[in-house]
């Protein structure tokens, strides 16, 4: 802005994302002087909300040659050649949370000036939306950092905005302020497994939160943060063993489930009936220490709990296979990874029971689909139903059945081709189920401009 420099501006109108009051600040910085009337002018701010009247005036001065500048233009040079330090400086003597409110609702900011700003704030609310002002910082967080704002304009004006924002910033620096707002619970009515309630929560389970932040949530010594930190695939090993050491058999369970646990110990753990079976069913074995578990379980049930574990490689399966234990069978004829010879056995079979295992396996071929869906059985039916590698003409013939327990299974698989969703979704008993599936609501994002 050094054309403006020493002249005489008139400046009409407000800001649009910046006060007028820290505009007139900073264009006293060029030794500019305000005059009161457009006749004395050699330069013309015309801001946001100008008068009708006076907005003809400026057109017809632009048109005799006075240069005029947008309010758009004066905010990001604003923005640009904002000296931040001065104003964090300024804003910390002064405590001037009015004037911090009005920066942050600038988008011409880029992230980082946007956080070195927001840091300054303090919170005097003890739930967030109670007051404006905690509702303007809200609004500021959640227009900038949540993408589901494209989809639906109102969530920065509602505490679930924060929530998201939580759930998706890749900021460690925001992450660290959130933890340490107002909290807020999200109401836990249909909510799903493992889903955080409480915005220290949603940080905690964040995989962008910084390990400060991690040791900070340790000596906090919240159970329900533990368990969702245990459940973050970015810890370190550091966090990893200090929450292990812990010995609390919810947060092990967690970390179990996330691939955090480092097992130093099997025969603790197979002890443990706390944690017994999620060690089983979630650890990830090598083949040395999966044959050491093996032979350290005693009853069907433990070997059942192994055989549900989907990171075992085919021999594994093939080891489980062996022990001839009828659930356990039924549990690895649903993993794509068995072995071909052990599918041809189990086809030979034409058991029932294993033919509504089979029909799980993403693995078959259009051939092995054929054959379960040439059993006309209800049952293997409702399974193929299921399963996300069916082939798209069997989901149609599923489809043309008209059994309400296929419709019902079809409406949650992603593969389910949309124009089959389409005629579901007109069912009103099934429609909320239609409108969770991603395949459907990533048609309706795309094609009708809509998140439903």
């Amino acid at each position: 802005m050094d054309k403006l420099k020493d002249k005489k501006i008139y400046f009409s109108g407000k800001g649009e994302y910046i006060s007028k009051v820290e505009l007139e600040k900073y264009l006293i910085t060029f030794g500019v002087k305000f005059v009161p009337s457009l006749q004395d002018a050699e330069v013309i701010i015309e801001g946001n909300l100008t008068p009708p009247n006076i907005s003809s005036k400026i057109f017809q001065y632009q048109q005799n040659g006075i240069k005029v500048i947008t309010i758009e233009e004066l905010e990001k040079d604003f923005s640009k050649n904002l000296n931040i330090k001065n104003i964090l400086m300024a804003i910390k003597l002064t405590k001037n949370t009015d004037r911090l409110i009005e920066l942050l609702k600038n988008s011409y900011f880029d992230d980082n000036t946007f956080l070195q700003l927001l840091k300054q704030y303090r919170w005097s609310v003890q739930e967030l939306y109670e007051d404006d002002e905690s509702r303007d910082i809200c609004k500021a967080i959640t227009s900038r950092f949540c993408s589901l704002i494209n989809k639906n304009h109102n969530i920065q004006y509602a505490p679930i905005g924060i929530y998201y924002t939580a759930l998706e910033t890749s900021s460690c620096e925001l992450l660290e302020f959130i933890y340490n707002m107002p909290d807020y619970k999200i109401s836990d009515k249909n909510i799903k497994q493992n889903q955080p309630l409480t915005l220290k929560e949603v940080v905690a389970l964040n995989p962008n939160s910084s390990k400060s932040l991690h040791i900070e949530i340790l000596e906090n010594q919240n159970i329900k943060e533990l368990e969702f930190l245990a459940l973050n695939h970015h810890i370190d090993i550091e966090i990893k063993e200090r929450l292990k050491l812990l010995k609390l058999d919810t947060i092990t369970q967690k970390l179990i489930i996330a691939q955090n646990y480092i097992c130093d110990d099997i025969q603790e753990v197979i002890d443990n009936k706390n944690i017994q079976n999620y060690f089983l069913k979630y650890y990830f074995f090598d083949d040395k220490l999966f044959s050491e578990v093996l032979s350290l379980l005693t009853t069907d049930t433990q070997k059942i709990y192994l055989s549900m574990n989907n990171f075992l490689t085919e021999n594994m399966l093939s080891d489980i296979e062996g022990l001839n234990i009828t659930n356990a069978t039924i549990n690895i004829l649903k993993n794509k990874l068995i072995s071909n010879d052990i599918k041809v056995k189990y086809f030979k079979l034409d058991d029932k029971i294993y033919n509504i295992s089979l029909a799980h396996n993403e693995n078959l071929t259009k051939d092995e689909f054929y054959i379960l869906w040439d059993k006309n059985d209800l049952d293997i039916n409702i399974s193929l139903a299921s399963n996300i590698s069916t082939p798209k003409e069997i989901l149609q013939k599923l489809y043309d059945t008209n059994q309400r327990f296929i419709h019902t299974v079809l409406c949650n698989n992603i593969s389910t081709p949309i124009q089959i969703l389409m005629q579901l979704q007109l069912d009103n008993e099934l429609k909320i189920l239609v409108k969770e599936n991603p395949t459907y609501q990533a048609f309706a994002q795309k094609m009708l401009g809509y998140m439903e």
